[in-house]
């Protein structure tokens, strides 16, 4: 009786580390993206092996910058669906700053095509301040939030490319292709 309960323990966190690393999903990557506005380059990855995502995403946008991230991955939280939570700063070339909020699920679908994946997002300034750009989705503009849609091809093991939809609160829709590269 004394060892069922490490049994039962590893047993879990066994289970729980297979559903980890179900999704498939890389986080780790180099991006190119264009819209109809702008050109973003972003590097993200996540830390030392764990669900901490960092990114670095700048603008070519006058209005942008350069928005710094932390967020978290949670894998395969509901048929290998990823959801990943983000709080990001901008810096604005005026030398103000905002914080972002977002959340994005992302899932592979390679049950369609093998390599095929996709994701939807909503990203919050969480305040009516409409003035400062902020990224989402590989587009910059000004406005309280966004919601963006991506669909992704993964060419091989190192390429990505993807196509979204980005929709900014109150503003235009922006048209968004990306080039990735994973490490």
């Amino acid at each position: 009786m004394k060892q069922l309960l490490p049994i039962l323990t590893l047993t879990t966190l066994a289970a729980a580390a297979s559903a980890q690393s179900a999704s498939g999903l890389n986080y780790n990557t180099a991006s190119f993206s264009r819209s109809s506005q702008d050109n973003v380059l972003g590097v993200q990855g996540l830390l030392g092996g764990s669900n901490v995502l960092a990114a670095v995403q700048v603008s070519s946008n006058d209005n942008a910058g350069t928005q710094l991230t932390l967020g978290y991955v949670f894998h395969s939280v509901f048929q290998s669906t990823d959801l990943v939570l983000t709080a990001s700063t901008m810096s604005h070339h005026d030398g103000t700053s905002g914080t972002v909020y977002g959340l994005t699920a992302r899932r592979q679908l390679n049950e369609v095509v093998n390599g095929l994946e996709a994701s939807i997002g909503f990203t919050s300034t969480m305040h009516n301040d409409v003035t400062k750009d902020f990224i989402a989705g590989g587009a910059a503009d000004a406005a309280a939030s966004a919601w963006n849609t991506e669909l992704a091809y993964n060419i091989n093991k190192n390429y990505q490319i993807a196509g979204g939809l980005v929709s900014f609160k109150g503003q235009s829709y922006h048209y968004v292709l990306s080039l990735r590269y994973n490490f």
